[in-house]
């Protein structure tokens, strides 16, 4: 009988191994062959079986389980000891929490969870299925709620959840010591719920933890980019003085030349010189103007830099009724979404560069049209889409394409940073690429009050 509980306990051994190997492949992304993996899980299958069965270490068991498959797991994984060890304390709590669940429910099942077996108080035999069963929902629940999962700990992470482990055990300690010492009686349902308790304590730590983190990692990001947009802003209103300045000092210019003009003969240099200088001066006369002074100043300078690059810029548009868009969502539209375009641009023979901006209010909708050539194939043109179902990934799957640059960190914000700014004004973005083209639509309600 001993040697069909023996078998039966391999059994079980066998699904901890599996829950292990699971749960740290959630966690872990760098990881070695399948190869590898199997002779971590065969290794940890072989030390839980000697330690039951050739030892007698009771409720330390799972201390030296601890310390053996982190050595073991880190060897056979391409990972941090740190995060192995987070990984490996997350999937034997799970272990440990699916036996006083399987406790408590089997007890309403079968009546009884222990029995003796040639003199030696067993586990009935059917509760090891039943604890396997219980071990299988739970990773069921892992799995679904550690989709894409992500967590870099710190030290201060890995300090605070080693000690919430080490709270943890000493509770499974004193639990044990009592159970296989036969002093449970009527504690046990007590001690048992304080148990699971504990084990469940331990995974909303950690999931507090990592939510702490992302948090905390969004805001580090949002800041970074906040401050990369004030550094335009600045840079914008340091653009709208010298502005000024030129537009004073245009006036003045255009009257003396005018005066000079008149007093001149039809002949000589003095000629030559006029027309020199009001040709100059006629790239300030032709610029768009559109009714919203900041957006005058990105237009003006993009088109510089259009020009600068052997690109055909074209801009119409009446933006008097978009005073309600703050001046850094100003930047952050037409800023991002005019580099993109001169960026691909440039990429193209100059008589392909091309870049079109167009908008206008249209009954309550402010409309921005935003078009430019860009480098063609088939590979790059995806099937014309609609709505604004899957936007986002639409957004960076277009910015994939499109990006080539060094600092793809940078970039990568750009669309992104485009989306934000328009969801915040409750408007909604569209963009197509076909047929060598990469057109961007954004629609922005305008509030009764303007």
């Amino acid at each position: 009988m001993i040697g069909f509980y023996k078998l039966v306990d391999f059994i079980a051994t066998c699904s901890e191994a599996c829950v292990v190997l699971f749960i740290v492949n959630c966690f872990c992304k760098c990881r070695r062959s399948w190869i590898f993996q199997g002779i971590a899980g065969g290794l940890m299958v072989a030390w839980v079986y000697a330690l039951t069965w050739a030892t007698n270490f009771g409720e330390y068991k799972m201390i030296l389980i601890f310390f053996f498959n982190v050595i073991v797991f880190w060897l056979c994984y391409k990972e941090k000891l740190m995060k192995m060890a987070i990984a490996v304390m997350f999937a034997l709590i799970i272990l440990i929490l699916a036996e006083p669940l399987a406790f408590l429910s089997a007890e309403l099942v079968f009546g009884f969870t222990e029995t003796m077996v040639d003199g030696i108080l067993m586990i009935y035999w059917p509760f090891y299925f039943w604890v396997v069963a219980v071990r299988i929902f739970l990773c069921i629940l892992v799995g679904h709620f550690m989709k894409d999962f992500s967590f870099e700990p710190d030290v201060r992470d890995f300090m605070s959840i080693l000690l919430d482990f080490v709270i943890v055990q000493t509770i499974q300690v004193i639990y044990y010591d009592q159970f296989f010492a036969g002093e449970m009686g009527a504690t046990s349902k007590t001690m048992e719920f304080l148990f699971a308790a504990a084990n469940i304590g331990f995974i909303v730590h950690f999931l507090y933890t990592k939510k702490y983190q992302t948090i905390k990692a969004q805001k580090e990001k949002d800041e970074f980019i906040i401050e990369q947009m004030k550094m335009q802003y600045a840079y914008y209103q340091d653009k709208q003085q010298e502005e000024a300045r030129v537009r004073s000092i245009y006036h003045d210019l255009k009257n003396h030349l005018l005066l000079i003009e008149g007093q001149s003969g039809p002949e000589g240099n003095t000629q030559q010189m006029l027309a020199s200088l009001k040709a100059q001066i006629s790239d300030y006369e032709n610029y768009t103007r559109t009714g919203n002074d900041f957006l005058d100043l990105i237009l003006r300078d993009k088109a510089r830099a259009a020009i600068e690059n052997q690109i055909d810029f074209s801009a119409v548009m009446d933006f008097k009724d978009g005073h309600f868009i703050e001046p850094l969502d100003i930047s952050s539209i037409f800023g991002n979404a005019l580099d993109n375009a001169i960026e691909a641009s440039m990429k193209l023979p100059p008589d392909r560069r091309l870049v079109t901006v167009r908008g206008g209010r249209v009954r309550d909708m402010l409309s921005i049209l935003i078009e430019n050539n860009m480098a063609f194939s088939a590979e790059q043109t995806p099937a014309p889409d609609s709505g604004k179902h899957g936007l986002v990934g639409r957004l960076e799957q277009v910015s994939a394409r499109r990006t080539a640059k060094a600092d793809g960190f940078l970039h990568g914000f750009g669309l992104a940073n485009i989306q934000r700014s328009v969801e915040k004004y409750s408007g909604e973005c569209v963009i197509r690429q076909e047929n060598g083209r990469f057109v961007l639509k954004i629609i922005l309600p305008i509030p009764q009050e303007v």
